[in-house]
């Protein structure tokens, strides 16, 4: 029986056969292009430009000293956080509690206030809004955190809207 032309003899080769066809081995080299200048670099830089640019993602921490009664010095446990995911904020959100506690372990009775800057998308306010209504109420190791100040303030990243929230306020 004669094949068409064109046609490989597979039921010759076996399953651990890697053999290349023909047609590829016999292929004719790439060619290799000069490098090609890229004209109007200034439009692509303007371009480029007008892209609004965002906060780095970052995390600070630091407490502000404070007189309560006049000669009791307190102090408020200060944090700014700049993400634009609710499950980077979840972690983050893990860090800051550690860092709260390790706080208030090193000023004991001196721990006055929690301020939280958020700077991130407007549709994780509200989960950050649950995390700290949360927190505010823990009857656990954050117990301390419901007689202190909290206050979060949140920064809308697209509108530059700066709004604030107080756990257990009516107003909220």
């Amino acid at each position: 029986m004669q094949k068409p032309p064109g046609e490989d003899d597979l039921s010759s080769s076996s399953v651990g056969d890697f053999a290349a066809p023909t047609e590829i081995i016999n292929t004719p080299p790439i060619k290799k292009f000069a490098n090609v200048p890229v004209k109007n670099i200034s439009e692509l830089k303007s371009v480029n430009a007008t892209k609004k640019e965002r906060p780095a993602e970052c995390t600070e921490f630091d407490e502000e000293p404070y007189r309560h009664l006049f000669f009791l010095r307190r102090y408020t446990f200060i944090c700014k956080v700049v993400v634009y995911d609710a499950t980077a904020f979840s972690i983050i959100y893990s860090a800051i509690t550690n860092k709260l506690l390790e706080w208030r372990r090193r000023r004991g009775s001196g721990t006055g206030g929690f301020h939280l800057i958020v700077v991130t998308n407007p549709e994780i306010f509200n989960r950050v809004k649950l995390m700290i209504d949360t927190l505010h109420q823990d009857n656990g190791i954050f117990r301390f955190v419901s007689k202190m100040k909290v206050t979060l303030e949140l920064h809308d990243v697209n509108s530059g809207t700066i709004s604030f929230y107080v756990p257990g306020s009516e107003a909220n």
